[in-house]
């Protein structure tokens, strides 16, 4: 049987893990606390595994075939021995993580031959250790290659709670889901309102400059996003429940480090690489990384 292992497991990892065990895996989940079991719900379905597979300490990790990685982009440093000691050469690692420079993050900390990025859409929060509940089932995208219909395959095809796939459209699926990110994130942190504020003219006039400049720095970079991406992913919100509260607004009310590097500061950094201008990427950037420098709260190393 395929050795697999989760790193981070939060409400995607943790959504990832019941979909192993769904499929008939046992997957190692790396934890700092052992957990008494994992358990899903999605609807009126609820799942619950107590036969779990865990490390609590990163010595006790032992190379893998597939490793996911599905900590905060902020938190592949802390996971950095855990991610060395469970990969070798023909490990092959997936990262789920936001932004698009998933396999830059993650390699310096392994010498896997096969890094994956790892495109999921999944409304689902962790509710306990071990726990998660699904707004609706989720979608994970993998490069159509050898290694990413291997892992795709790894999910049941039929698995109601989350599908797996490899699509040769990777690249425009990465880039769209950094235009959501940019304003997913952002917007209700900084206004701190739930999805509601998606409702305000001016806001949504914001989200489209925001969203503008990652469809121009993913233009350069040689992916064309559809001419109403903005609109869609706008309505999307302005849409959904208006008292939704993102992660990263629970991430700040928390006191927790916020994820503005990954999302913004890519479209920074790449932008500059083409000689683009991104103001309003670079605005979010800097204020959400003022949150970081002084909060007052004392972090501990988390994985997810």
């Amino acid at each position: 049987m395929t050795r697999i292992g989760i790193v981070g497991v939060g409400a995607i990892g943790g959504t990832l893990a019941v979909s192993l065990h769904r499929a008939g895996h046992r997957p190692f989940l790396a934890v700092r606390q052992p957990l008494p079991q994992l358990s899903g719900r999605l609807g009126d379905a609820e799942v619950c595994f107590d036969d779990l597979a865990q490390w609590s300490r990163p010595d006790e990790a032992t190379p893998l075939d597939v490793l996911f990685v599905a900590t905060k982009a902020h938190q592949t440093k802390d996971a950095a021995t855990w991610i060395e000691r469970a990969t070798h050469g023909s490990t092959v690692v997936v990262v789920v993580q936001n932004g698009v420079e998933q396999e830059a993050r993650v390699r310096p900390h392994t010498d896997a031959s096969e890094l994956l990025p790892g495109i999921i859409d999944l409304p689902a929060g962790r509710t306990a250790p071990g726990a998660v509940t699904l707004r609706r089932a989720g979608r994970l995208t993998l490069p159509d290659t050898t290694a990413g219909r291997r892992v795709a395959a790894l999910f049941s095809a039929d698995d109601p709670w989350l599908e797996a796939h490899p699509d040769p459209e990777l690249e425009a699926v990465r880039w769209r889901k950094l235009c959501v990110n940019v304003i997913s994130g952002a917007i209700p942190t900084l206004a701190d309102r739930p999805a509601a504020v998606f409702r305000n003219p001016d806001v949504q006039d914001l989200c489209r400059r925001l969203i503008a400049e990652v469809v121009d720095v993913s233009t350069a970079e040689g992916v064309v996003l559809p001419a109403d991406v903005a609109d869609t992913i706008i309505t999307g919100f302005a849409e959904s429940p208006p008292d939704a509260l993102n992660s990263m607004l629970r991430d700040r009310r928390a006191g927790r480090r916020l994820e503005g590097d990954a999302r913004h500061g890519a479209v920074v950094r790449i932008g500059a690489r083409h000689g683009i201008p991104t103001p309003y990427n670079r605005f979010a950037q800097v204020m959400l990384g003022a949150i970081n420098a002084t909060s007052s709260r004392q972090r501990q190393p988390q994985l997810g």
